[in-house]
C-alpha cells in the first residue's frame, strides 16, 4: 500500500514538473520576443553558442557576463582601445577563441572592436550569423 501510495505520489511530482517546465519554456520565447531587435539578437546569437559551441569555449563580448549567463561558456570582455594590435594581443593572451560583434547600445564595439576586426580580418571567420535586423554574428579568432 505505501509503495503504491509513493509511486502515485512520484508520478504527479514528475507531471507537476513537467507542467512547470513547459510553462517555463513558453514564458522564455515570449520574454524573447518583448526585447529590442538588437538585444533579442544577442540573446538568440547566446542560445546558439550555448547549443553549438564547445563546453571550454572562451568567448570575447562587451557584456561577457550577460553573455556567458545565457550561453552557459566562458566569457571575457576585451580591451577599449583605438590600438587594434592590443586589442588582438588582448585577446591571445585571454584564449579567447570566439567574437561576439552586435548592435545592443555600447560604443565601445564599433569603436574599438569592429575597427580592429577589419584591421586583423584573416584572423576571424564567422561561425554564426543572424541576418535580422540589426544582426548579431560570432566569429571564430584564429591565431596561428
Amino acid at each position: 500500500m505505501k509503495v503504491t501510495i509513493l509511486k502515485s505520489f512520484i508520478y504527479i511530482l514528475a507531471l507537476f514538473l513537467l507542467i512547470i517546465s513547459i510553462k517555463n519554456i513558453y514564458d522564455s520565447k515570449q520574454a524573447l520576443e518583448n526585447y529590442p531587435p538588437a538585444w533579442a539578437n544577442y540573446f538568440k546569437a547566446a542560445e546558439w553558442a550555448r547549443d553549438n559551441l564547445p563546453e571550454d569555449a572562451i568567448i570575447a563580448d562587451r557584456k561577457g557576463g550577460l553573455f556567458g549567463t545565457v550561453s552557459r561558456r566562458k566569457c571575457v570582455g576585451f580591451i577599449a582601445t583605438a590600438d587594434s594590435k592590443a586589442l588582438i594581443r588582448g585577446l591571445i593572451h585571454q584564449k579567447v577563441q570566439y567574437v561576439v560583434v552586435s548592435y545592443i547600445p555600447y560604443g565601445d564595439i564599433g569603436r574599438y572592436l569592429v575597427p580592429a576586426i577589419n584591421k586583423y580580418g584573416q584572423y576571424f571567420r564567422v561561425v554564426y550569423y543572424n541576418d535580422i535586423y540589426p544582426p548579431t554574428c560570432i566569429l571564430l579568432f584564429i591565431v596561428e
